[in-house]
């Protein structure tokens, strides 16, 4: 039921037999090599939006209990107490650079094209920031996208037709492990802060946590365990969201630790506002060639 309600695949049960080509099965990369592989190459399967489909066949009942059967949750908790070293991972929710399809709010006074050079230039600090202090970093974008960016040692995944809530509850799912979660918007976060987040979400008695931005939102949250239903009825991209989302988590009784206020770009003048402090990344010249080539296009038009 669980896996129907947040997938909305029905299966019945997660069957002795799975088939599907040999290629593709080496592509899904499982990390559990014990018991909790079978629900793991479900997931998975459907987050690279295989068609799954359960046919039905006669089986003797079983007898005795099980030796090898175990729930993710189950998994989890025997990691969380000592059984196994917690490997946490970063969810870099991600849209490929192109012009039109990333950044527009930026325009005016930007071009599309200025807009698009911009969520590179962000994109590109987050990949090569996290990939020195991360092990493993998935992303969810275009599969190109690791190509266009540099964003070598990521895997990325093609984006799921649901909403954004959807799309990070898919990824939490898929980890079996401590996750934080974070957009393309933040150009700002350096990795000392990446680390330490990181660091605090594998500490003992720690469940969530959670980066409130200025317009409201947040910029980053992070999961020890992905059972419960911590992205539930959160309305997503509104002036209420991360209230919205602290109070889910304060419902289900989670630990959560506040990150850092930060301020998305959103807007030209947030751009402005965050290239101050991204001293040392390549957003900051590529915003200053911006307002070079804004400056030189103003002085041409009152000419």
């Amino acid at each position: 039921m669980e896996l129907r309600r947040r997938t909305g695949v029905r299966l019945s049960d997660i069957g002795p037999m799975r088939a599907a080509p040999r290629e593709m099965l080496l592509e899904l990369g499982p990390q559990d090599r014990r018991s909790g592989w079978p629900l793991e190459m479900v997931l998975q399967a459907l987050l690279r939006c295989w068609r799954v489909r359960e046919v039905a066949s006669s089986y003797l009942g079983r007898a005795g209990s099980s030796k090898v059967t175990s729930s993710e949750r189950d998994w989890a908790c025997r990691r969380r107490h000592g059984q196994g070293a917690p490997l946490s991972a970063l969810l870099v929710i991600a849209r490929a650079p192109r012009p039109g399809h990333s950044k527009t709010r930026l325009c005016p006074p930007c071009t599309l094209e200025q807009a698009a050079g911009l969520a590179e230039a962000a994109l590109k600090r987050h990949a090569r920031g996290r990939r020195r202090h991360s092990r493993r970093a998935p992303g969810f974008g275009a599969r190109r996208l690791a190509r266009e960016v540099g964003a070598r040692g990521f895997e990325v995944i093609p984006r799921r037709n649901v909403d954004l809530g959807g799309r990070l509850t898919a990824g939490f799912w898929m980890r079996k492990a401590p996750s934080l979660a974070i957009g393309m918007d933040t150009p700002q976060v350096t990795p000392r802060l990446l680390r330490e987040a990181l660091g605090l979400l594998e500490s003992p008695g720690v469940d969530a946590m959670l980066g409130p931005a200025t317009d409201g939102g947040y910029w980053a949250i992070g999961l020890w365990d992905a059972d419960p239903p911590a992205l539930d009825g959160v309305p997503m991209s509104i002036a209420r969201t991360a209230e919205a989302q602290l109070a889910q988590l304060q419902v289900l009784s989670l630990t959560t630790e506040l990150l850092p206020v930060l301020r998305d770009v959103d807007h030209f003048e947030d751009a402005r506002a965050v290239s101050a402090e991204c001293a040392g990344s390549r957003f900051r010249p590529e915003f200053d060639h911006v307002l070079r080539s804004l400056g030189r296009r103003q002085r041409a038009l009152s000419g």
